[in-house]
């Protein structure tokens, strides 16, 4: 009877059980869930999506690819609640959050706002690819991109 009985640390325990999937696997899956939202294929990117999210619930890079991939969507205002109320809560000082975040921004016409966070990242230059991100959106911004 012992063996029908769950595990009292299986169910109390909060960490993933899928701890020992490879990064680089799940990083060709969120190419995958990339190229499948790029063709069109929402439902099944977003089962990818949510399989990514249910093996890392702790990190906020899943949130990010899905809300890039809502980007590429033209579901602006998807992807900007992925990045408010799931990447940002997991971690407020996310650079690439911020960028994506000010790429949004940036389209819907909201310039200073966008530049707020976009500056954020600049000015910490910490993640490279974050700043890289941030200073050609500027720059798009600048060019007129997100006027109506």
């Amino acid at each position: 009877m012992e063996l029908c009985q769950p595990s009292m640390e299986r169910t109390t325990s909060s960490a993933s059980p899928f701890r020992d999937i490879p990064s680089d696997l799940l990083q060709v899956l969120t190419e995958i869930a990339h190229i499948a939202a790029g063709c069109g294929w929402q439902q099944r990117a977003e089962a990818i999506f949510d399989g990514i999210i249910a093996v890392r619930p702790e990190s906020e890079s899943p949130w990010i690819a899905y809300a890039l991939a809502k980007i590429s969507m033209g579901q602006l205002a998807e992807a900007f609640e992925m990045l408010t109320k799931r990447a940002l809560v997991i971690n407020p000082k996310s650079d690439l959050a911020k960028a994506f975040l000010g790429l949004i921004l940036s389209r819907i016409g909201s310039r200073g706002l966008a530049e707020y966070f976009l500056n954020q990242v600049i000015d910490k230059n910490e993640i490279a690819e974050a700043v890289q991100i941030a200073k050609e959106i500027l720059k798009k911004q600048d060019e007129g991109w997100g006027k109506r």
